[in-house]
């Protein structure tokens, strides 16, 4: 789609939750205020949340109150359609009329809310409600290995299908219903719809035309040249159950099986893939009706056992003793520091605080010191026994994975960029880093040092390959170990030189690597 979402679909970061400004800050707000709109005499403008190709989003404060806005900035094109609205003396563009249209009566929170305009020379100005901590549901589903269980899968398409059903309902056709534009809290999985950008008034008769996302596309367009407004929502639907229920989009194959209606995926329920199969029909007169979608039975429907059972979001507490077991080095030295007592309680032994968005790695270096990277662009250095922070390191992107090298005792971190990055942590310049590794082309999930080199490690990434390293030759990998058909999200490296990767492909895979003095032979 060549429509500009919030949160630019191949962004590096978590723009709606960072809020560090890039360098260039006082350009692009000196930029917005050449328009001189008369809007934003009443909002403070912050920051820059994103770009892309047809204008800005900014992150403001309304003066009078406080309230945190998305102040969205477009660029008109000749081809932009426009329409009149009653008090104003011309047409407007028609994101505007859509997002008015869709607030009527009332907003519902499911739906971003507008809450003021100013249409102004070649640009066009949306003043929109700012969500806290909440990123777009394709990064979501990034940091959870691509896919959510049926319990998680349904509380999203409940609000995603009444929030397309509310759309329609006011005659809004959205057009783009996908990953990007779904805006979702991590904590409360409440979620938002968001960019009219790609849509239109909807009507009864026929488009002729498709403004969206390629892989979202009803098929009766591709075979017939056109489709309606409430089948190919129901279609786009679909598509989104399956992806965040399979973590990929649905082949030939898929969609042959689902039409025939004996689709089956072993971890899903039977109602859960009727409901596939009611959805992505490749007839639009056999597909389920949109205002029918949430009376199928599997809203009302348990799911299967196992996928209940691993609900991050409801998980059973359970009392158990503490098992007297052999606990491997350091962690047995450092649990003898606390003096750990046998109990029937969950309460941790202690809490250490000063991170300020999710965690999303942690290890320990040794008995005494523990080691942690987060969301908030920073790794952590703690005091194991006092719980006490020692030092921080600053990065400028979200930590997805860290690893420490007690041969070298040098960090290594992946972020949401195609780096690996190497750190000593003894450097009291907490932003200094010793050296970027660079040959990933997607977000780097996952990071090994090797246990008995201390020059080797193994990276993976969203680019389905594991990369093999050696420290002193940096401009390139040793191999690049491309088994995986899907993403790879976790790497390790035993001590006889056994490589291990795991994908959202569902497979492991294992390599044998040989160190020798030339470095060859993987």
């Amino acid at each position: 789609s060549d429509s500009f979402s919030f949160a630019t679909h191949c962004s590096d970061d978590i723009g709606w939750v960072s809020k560090l400004p890039p360098p260039s800050l006082q350009h692009h707000c000196a930029t917005l205020h050449e328009l001189q709109p008369d809007i934003l005499n009443d909002y403070d403008i912050t920051g820059l949340i994103s770009q892309g190709g047809f204008g800005m989003v900014y992150e403001g404060r309304r003066l009078k109150d406080g309230l945190e806005v998305a102040v969205k900035v477009v660029t008109k094109t000749k081809t932009m359609q426009r329409m009149k609205i009653p008090g104003s003396p011309s047409p407007v563009p028609l994101e505007i009329v859509l997002l008015l249209m869709v607030n009527c009566p009332s907003a519902v929170p499911e739906i971003i809310k507008l809450l003021d305009w100013q249409d102004i020379s070649d640009y066009y100005i949306l003043i929109l409600e700012l969500p806290s901590l909440c990123e777009d549901l394709d990064f979501f589903l990034a940091h959870r290995g691509g896919s959510v269980n049926e319990a998680v899968a349904r509380i999203l398409m409940w609000q995603i299908t009444y929030a397309s059903q509310v759309c329609c309902s006011r005659r809004v056709f959205h057009r783009d219903i996908k990953l990007g534009n779904i805006l979702i809290n991590p904590r409360s999985l409440r979620i938002k719809l968001i960019d009219f950008g790609c849509g239109d008034i909807l009507k009864d008769s026929p488009y002729f035309t498709y403004s969206g996302t390629r892989m979202y596309c009803p098929p009766e367009f591709w075979i017939n040249g056109s489709y309606n407004a409430k089948p190919a929502t129901v279609w786009s639907l679909g598509v989104l159950l399956f992806v965040i229920l399979c973590g990929h989009f649905p082949d030939a194959r898929d969609l042959m099986l689902i039409r025939l209606r004996i689709w089956r995926q072993k971890l899903l329920s039977p109602t859960c893939c009727e409901l596939i199969h009611s959805l992505l029909q490749q007839n639009p007169q056999q597909r389920i009706a949109l205002e029918r979608i949430l009376h199928h039975p599997w809203w009302s429907s348990d799911g299967d056992e196992e996928s209940r059972s691993t609900t991050a979001w409801d998980l059973e507490e359970k009392s158990s003793d503490y098992a007297e077991k052999e606990l491997p080095e350091p962690q047995r030295n450092a649990v003898d520091k606390f003096a750990v007592r046998k109990r029937n309680s969950q309460t941790p032994l202690m809490t250490l605080s000063g991170h300020n968005e999710a965690v999303s790695s942690l290890l320990w270096m040794d008995t005494e010191e523990l080691c942690s990277a987060s969301w908030d662009h920073t790794i952590r250095l703690w005091d194991a026994e006092t719980g006490g922070q020692k030092s921080t390191l600053m990065g400028s992107k979200v930590f997805s994975c860290v690893s420490f090298s007690p041969l070298c005792r040098r960090l290594a971190s992946g972020s949401t960029d195609r780096h690996v990055r190497l750190w000593d942590p003894r450097s009291k310049d907490g932003s200094h880093v010793l050296l970027s590794l660079t040959s990933h082309t997607g977000w780097v999930t996952a990071v090994r040092w090797s246990p008995s080199h201390e020059h080797q490690l193994v990276s993976g990434s969203l680019d389905n390959v594991v990369k093999l390293w050696d420290v002193r030759s940096c401009k390139a990998p040793l191999y690049d170990l491309a088994a995986h058909e899907d993403k790879v999200l976790c790497a390790d490296w035993t001590e006889s030189g056994l490589i291990l990767s795991g994908g959202a492909d569902n497979k492991l895979y294992t390599y044998r690597y040989t160190s020798c003095a030339s470095d060859a032979g993987a």
